[in-house]
Parts: structure tokens; C-alpha cells; sequence
């Protein structure tokens, strides 16, 4: 029997920098949200980047954001947009 896994778009980008291919290598995974975390684990180890995260949808607050390292999850704060974080991410 054949796995199959659904596609996703990501951006790749450059987290905690102000410059091009500085900081930390990561993928927003668009809608991966809800996807197991043994798939989002398996994904950024296969990619071989520092960190990724997966958005999706929330009832709770504008987006919904799974952050990951190749070894273990982080749970983050949910914001909305009356009570914004900072966050230090350039898109290349």
C-alpha cells in the first residue's frame, strides 16, 4: 500500500535577521496546522532546516502557528491583532 501525503505550500525564510541567508533557515508550512506531530517532526528533519512552522486556522485568535525543531515542538502564544508580538521574520 502506497502513503500519500497531502501537498502544502511554504515560504522559506530567514528568521531573526534583517538581511538575505542570515539568521535561521525556516518553513511556513501554509495550512499544515493540522497535520500530526509526527508528520510536522519528520518534515523539519527532511528539510534539514533549524526551525519550521505550520499555520492554519483558530478560533481563539487571527492565525493559528505550530513551531517546531528538529527535535521537539514549542508551544506559542495565540495574538490577536489588538495584541500583536513583534516578530523578527524577513521574507527573501
Amino acid at each position: 500500500m502506497m502513503n500519500t501525503l497531502k501537498s502544502f505550500e511554504f515560504d522559506w525564510v530567514d528568521a531573526f535577521t534583517n538581511k538575505p541567508f542570515g539568521g535561521n533557515g525556516c518553513a511556513v508550512v501554509h495550512g499544515g496546522a493540522g497535520l500530526s506531530m509526527d508528520t510536522c517532526l519528520s518534515y523539519v528533519r527532511e528539510t534539514s532546516l533549524v526551525e519550521c512552522t505550520f499555520t492554519g486556522p483558530s478560533d481563539v485568535a487571527d492565525i493559528k502557528v505550530r513551531y517546531f525543531l528538529p527535535a521537539m515542538r514549542f508551544r506559542l502564544l495565540a495574538t490577536s491583532q489588538s495584541q500583536q508580538l513583534p516578530l523578527c521574520v524577513v521574507v527573501v
